[in-house]
């Protein structure tokens, strides 16, 4: 009964425009931003580590939006949040408790990729329902190799570029107007993930590379579109979260050596 329900939902949303669904990701991604401010930097690495992981499934499915010529690769709203959460651990907890969450990031990755190498790996039952299962999870897996490791080069280069611009500007602002340096930092490092991703995972270690144009169309430019809309409406959530990040965090943080 539940399965038919969130099917008949699925159906459902299928019928309203792709900018639909992508505003509901993006509010459910506040939402949870917002709680995990509750916990400090730890409900915040646990939101990162958690997004990166969907976002690196998501992108394997393309979006038909009526705003631009070219479908875009799904997962960019989910991973796009995950520099909202990168900004946020950087204003409260400093630069090297962001710089962690990158680390903390990058093993979630790695663990679920070999935890479902490993479970397509054990013989499967020769049953119809089964081996459909074993097939999609083969299709969403099989490629996990390549887009982990461009998304870790791309992830650990534009992540560390956005701390160090965010707290650069900090620095040369003296902590003042904390909307130039979200934007700056956000808007740099979300075009220079956005290029080395795509390009990876699509034209170097794809085994049949797409063009270079439908790759910077498709990917790149209508990617960093969607980007730069959820920077924009991210910026109110990173003064909000002064309202959520509770002082006692601040002050166990500030007794904790980051690495």
């Amino acid at each position: 009964m539940i399965d038919h329900q969130i099917e008949n939902l699925i159906l459902y949303l299928q019928t309203l425009p792709s900018e639909f669904a992508s505003l509901l990701t993006f509010l459910v991604c506040i939402v949870m931003i917002i709680g995990a401010c509750r916990y400090g930097y730890a409900g915040l690495w646990v939101y990162s580590a958690l997004a990166v992981v969907v976002a690196n499934i998501q992108v394997l499915r393309l979006g038909i939006y009526w705003s631009t010529p070219e479908p875009i690769a799904l997962g960019t709203v989910l991973f796009a949040t995950t520099f909202l959460a990168s900004d946020i651990i950087t204003e409260h907890f400093g630069p090297k408790a962001a710089r962690q969450s990158i680390t903390i990031s990058f093993a979630a990755q790695l663990v679920v990729s070999l935890w479902m190498i490993l479970c397509l790996a054990h013989p499967g039952i020769k049953e119809i329902h089964q081996e459909d299962i074993y097939k999609s999870l083969f299709i969403v897996f099989l490629p996990s190799a390549r887009f982990f490791i461009s998304s870790l080069i791309a992830y650990i280069i534009s992540q560390h570029i956005d701390i160090l611009i965010y707290q650069w500007i900090k620095n040369k602002t003296n902590g003042r107007h904390l909307w130039l340096r979200q934007n700056i930092s956000t808007f740099i490092s979300g075009l220079i993930d956005n290029f080395l991703f795509s390009i990876l995972a699509w034209i170097v270690f794809n085994p049949e590379p797409l063009t270079l144009y439908s790759v910077i169309i498709s990917y790149v430019l209508a990617g960093y579109i969607v980007r730069f809309i959820i920077n924009i409406l991210g910026t109110p959530i990173l003064y909000l979260s002064y309202r959520f990040i509770r002082p006692s965090y601040k002050d166990k943080a500030n007794n904790i050596t980051f690495r």
